[in-house]
């Protein structure tokens, strides 16, 4: 049986986070805060690395942060036998590609084994 979890994210840039690095348990883990923190937001960017797309956004430029001019998430999947990693990130040249054309995989950085676009 193959068993998978995101290890840690890399936030910058995405919703209210500016920088931010989470490293997660394979087995339970509970965000606790005040209402507007990013407990919520730091859920959306763990289902926008498995899934490709927000479940909250009908735009990528609806993830960037207020006054910022791009997004990133990185995401180190755990995965037995072999690990994985993911990325995705929208920046104002990529506007086109995130409209519906073909993403620019060489922007992709060639150590990831899995490129989200």
């Amino acid at each position: 049986m193959t068993s998978v979890w995101v290890k840690s994210i890399q936030l910058a840039g995405f919703r209210n986070y500016e920088k931010e690095s989470v490293a997660l348990d394979p087995g339970l883990n509970l965000f606790l805060g005040r209402n507007a923190q990013g407990k919520t937001n730091l859920l959306e960017a763990v289902y926008i690395a498995s899934a490709g797309r927000s479940y909250r956004a009908s735009s990528d430029f609806e993830l960037v942060r207020h006054g910022g001019t791009f997004y990133r998430i990185v995401a180190d999947v755990q995965r037995r036998p072999a690990p994985l990693s993911g990325w995705r990130s929208a920046t104002p040249e990529m506007a086109e590609s995130l409209s519906g054309s073909t993403a620019r995989k060489e922007s992709a950085p060639p150590s990831f084994r899995l490129f989200l676009m």
